[in-house]
């Protein structure tokens, strides 16, 4: 058996595609897709995966196709044929593709009975699935005014605790996979909902709420997994950790190439877990490479160069690691994705350390193909990792101005809902002298978490203006550049309502080549647009040309650009005015 069936499932879909272009429905074009569909489940079957999801998975998507073929077959016919179809008389060509399409369906149940066997092993639970309720669902809440105090808390001292060091105060510290997932897509939706931004921002961010989504699935069933461990001794988690790895797999080589997947990683072990976000970005149709988020500082994987540059500057940053291309094939047929998410799945007595969860990684790095990547992320102070790791890839995917914006929101709104809470505490009085200790203890702890936040709140305040400070330079002159071509056709820049839809409408109309409007959608919102400059070096001046990528396109083109940077300008100083 094996951990997942490329060649099976490459031939599976070069055969669908094909089935859903005929249309013949002649005997001997029936005949020829049955006996397709054969040969695929027969090769299949050779080599079969070990996940019960992947086999379930695989029959379906048999079915599904070949029912499809049976529907258009069905409704080519005239209603004589459908008549007698009806009372069984159908050609031999007919009943051999029913045959297969009973077939699959057969298998299709029993591959559903083992996968309930091993997901819902437990009569109550089948109870609960009987009546449509899904215990994956209650394994985080969505919304702050959802959260349960004890909830609330750690969201806030997760986005407030900073550089401050309040691990002495073990309730503020640690948080689930899926509620920490769930957490920054509430705030990402906070922050759409809440303000004001342009089109490109909008989609950069919607494109990330959906990777986050896709992972969040992920986090539900590990932490559904360790749930049935508690609930029962009897779980067979080899089997919940191969449907795991099926599902990471299956995403992965589904991606487009060019585009990523994040899954949780880490390790628990008593009274310990740890949290990091690993990367797969999809490079080509049969590769990947890895991208490894981990705000632990653990030094498994911290180079010697690194430890050396680090201690002597006392420096809280290291670089995101990342492995050479990798062949999707041999990650997962040879065991490296089961081996990755193992000790997720690995509950009751068995204990994984983070040394042990880096075994993997340092693997890797011993062959050489593990190395340090050009981005750095900052390492976490406070027991924040599910959060922090989330934060650190958050940064890769977004500009500076647009993460320091949403960070800046997010921080001060936390801060703002500490203030309530506080204030609420700091008015309940004390009904009894054993509660006065508790009382003292959580009136440090949020004066402490406080002023760690107003410290937080301020910092990302700081960063923030400094971003604006750079946009305040370019935003004037974009404005310059826009009038200039704006004025040869007699128009006027204070005409134009809304930047974000003028520069779409441009982008929308026949008079742009495609070329120039591959320029337009993947025109960089933020960064200058290059000048000629006059250059000082010494006693003697010189002038510098720096290529513009714009000056070859057309005045409608390069207005859709200007427009574009414009737009995320304006709604940037907006919202930033009402944070600094």
């Amino acid at each position: 058996m094996t951990n997942f069936n490329f060649r099976a499932r490459a031939e599976l879909k070069k055969n669908q595609l094909e089935w859903e272009k005929k249309n013949q429905f002649t005997p001997r074009e029936i005949q020829e897709i049955t006996q397709q569909a054969l040969e695929n489940i027969k090769k299949y079957q050779a080599d079969m995966e070990k996940s019960i999801a992947g086999q379930l998975d695989y029959y379906q998507t048999v079915y599904k196709a070949l029912y499809n073929y049976q529907e258009a077959l069905w409704n080519s016919k005239n209603w004589w044929q459908k008549f007698i179809s009806f009372f069984g008389f159908i050609t031999p060509e007919e009943r051999g593709l029913q045959n297969v399409i009973n077939e699959s369906k057969e298998k299709i149940n029993e591959n559903q009975e083992k996968h309930r066997a091993v997901h819902i092993p437990i009569w109550y639970l089948r109870v609960l699935d009987f009546f449509g309720i899904d215990l994956k669902n209650y394994l985080s809440f969505s919304g702050y005014s959802d959260l349960g105090d004890d909830m609330k808390l750690k969201y806030l001292s997760h986005h407030l605790m900073g550089s401050t060091n309040l691990n002495h105060y073990k309730e503020l510290q640690g948080n689930s996979f899926s509620q920490a997932y769930q957490n920054f897509i509430d705030d990402i939706n906070e922050f759409l909902n809440e303000n004001s931004l342009d089109n490109s921002t909008r989609e950069e961010l919607a494109e990330l709420l959906n990777k986050l989504n896709q992972s969040t699935v992920l986090t539900k069933e590990i932490e559904y997994a360790e749930v049935l461990n508690h609930l029962s001794d009897h779980i067979e988690n080899d089997k919940l950790l191969d449907d795991y790895a099926f599902s990471v797999t299956k995403s992965l080589t589904n991606l487009p190439n060019g585009e990523t997947l994040i899954i949780p990683h880490g390790s628990k072990s008593k009274g310990s877990a740890h949290a990091i976000v690993v990367e797969f970005k999809k490079i080509s149709d049969g590769e990947c490479e890895l991208r490894i988020f981990d705000t632990s500082g653990s030094t498994e994987l911290t180079s010697f160069g690194t430890q050396v540059r680090s201690l002597i500057a006392q420096d809280k940053t290291r670089p995101v690691k990342k492995t050479t291309p990798l062949f999707i094939s041999n990650l997962a047929n040879n065991s490296f994705i089961n081996d990755l998410v193992s000790p997720l799945f690995l509950f009751q007595n068995n204990n994984i350390s983070i040394e042990e969860m880096n075994k993997l990684f340092v693997d890797l790095m011993d062959n050489n193909q593990l190395i340090d990547d050009d981005t750095q992320l900052t390492l976490q102070t406070n027991g924040t990792c599910a959060h922090s790791s989330l934060q650190a890839w958050f940064k890769t995917r977004v500009s500076p101005q647009t993460e320091a914006l949403f960070n800046s929101f997010i921080v001060k709104r936390a801060l703002e809902r500490l203030n309530v809470i506080h204030d609420e505490h700091l008015k309940s009085p004390v009904k009894h002298i054993d509660l006065a200790a508790q009382y003292n203890h959580q009136k440090e702890m949020y004066g402490d978490l406080k002023s760690a936040g107003e410290k937080t709140v301020a910092e990302a305040a700081k960063r923030l203006a400094k971003c604006k400070e750079s946009l305040d330079v370019e935003y004037p002159r974009l404005k310059n550049d826009l009038t200039a071509l704006l004025n040869k056709k007699g128009k006027s820049l204070d005409a134009i309502a809304n930047l974000s839809e003028y520069s779409e409408k441009k982008l929308r109309g026949n008079k742009l080549s495609d070329y120039e409007k591959r320029m337009v959608q993947s025109a960089d919102t933020w960064s200058p647009i290059p000048r000629n400059t006059i250059a000082q070096n010494g006693l003697f001046a010189f002038f510098s040309t720096v290529e513009n990528p714009y000056a070859s396109l057309s005045d409608r083109a390069q207005k859709a650009i200007i427009a574009k940077k414009l737009a995320a300008y304006e709604t940037f100083n907006q919202n930033s005015a009402k944070l600094i």
